[in-house]
């Protein structure tokens, strides 16, 4: 081979050379870039952003030790990235399927199937839609390292039931869809009230009693040795006069309770009616109820 066609093989090869170390220092520049914006989304929050990062730079290509330590904060990142799966119901809480969902006026999904998907922590304004029913909208608080959060919904609103007053009475007189009672019933709240009226009268009788004897001896210590009474005496004056006043305060509330249980109970009559009674000239008004 001539001198000249050695120099140009050892040129080319000189230069191939130097384009595949080339190529290789830009590889690393940006496995290190990579590696770097990984970091900086991760403290930002921006878990999903980082991730895409971190798989960048995990790769083997990278060198050994890039992609160790990349590899090392990718399997930090996946661990907080949340994840949340998607639902949404009819009115009568079936699973419904053909619903498009936004997430911040992004478009996540076209159907709902199940999947779970990451998503960045923090607030996000959720928007579900199905054929002919009003979309939903609602924000949902997402915190770092939630994993497979179900984030559901219900679309539309259940048809209220027809009111029984539009619907006649079944043959047995009883009105269909007719609320039951359920609370305590009108002899079960009476009960309690006769008791409490006992309590009442004897709360008043104290009183009485204890207002008399505390007046009686005040009357006394007045004619007899005021102002030098002894202290025992004037004492025990006071208590009678501050028992009577809890006895009172005993009867008042007492009697206040028996009140608004015998009124509770006349509401839960078991039989309420009102009748025209017609007679010569006229006709009486008869309200009848039966405790």
């Amino acid at each position: 081979m001539r001198g000249g066609s050695w120099f140009v093989a050892a040129l080319s090869a000189s230069c191939l050379l130097g384009s595949s170390i080339a190529r290789a220092d830009e590889g690393v520049a940006e496995c290190s870039a990579a590696y770097e914006e990984a970091q900086v989304l991760q403290r930002q929050g921006k878990y999903v952003e980082a991730s895409l990062r971190g798989a960048v730079c995990a790769k083997p290509t990278c060198g050994q030790v890039i992609s160790a330590e990349c590899s090392k904060l990718y399997e930090i990142i996946q661990n907080e990235t949340p994840s949340i799966v998607l639902g949404a119901r009819d009115p009568d809480q079936n699973d419904l399927t053909d619903v498009r969902v936004f997430v911040d006026g992004v478009l996540v999904r076209e159907k709902l199937d199940g999947s779970p998907f990451s998503i960045n922590p923090g607030p996000h304004l959720f928007r579900f839609e199905a054929p002919h029913l009003p979309p939903v909208e609602k924000t949902f608080a997402v915190r770092t390292g939630e994993r497979l959060r179900l984030v559901s919904v219900t679309l539309g609103e259940k048809h209220a039931a027809v009111s029984p007053l539009l619907r006649g009475p079944l043959p047995g007189g009883e009105t269909p869809g007719a609320p039951h009672s359920s609370g305590p019933s009108a002899s079960s709240l009476r009960v309690p009230a006769y008791v409490l009226t006992g309590f009442a009268v004897l709360g008043f009788a104290g009183f009485g009693l204890l207002r008399g004897l505390g007046t009686q001896d005040f009357n006394h210590l007045v004619t007899t040795c005021k102002p030098t009474c002894n202290p025992d005496d004037v004492d025990s004056v006071r208590l009678k006069f501050t028992l009577s006043y809890a006895s009172l305060g005993v009867g008042i509330g007492a009697a206040a309770t028996a009140a608004a249980l015998l009124l509770a109970s006349i509401g839960k009559s078991d039989t309420k009616q009102v009748r025209i009674v017609p007679q010569t000239g006229g006709g009486v008004a008869q309200f009848i109820t039966r405790f």
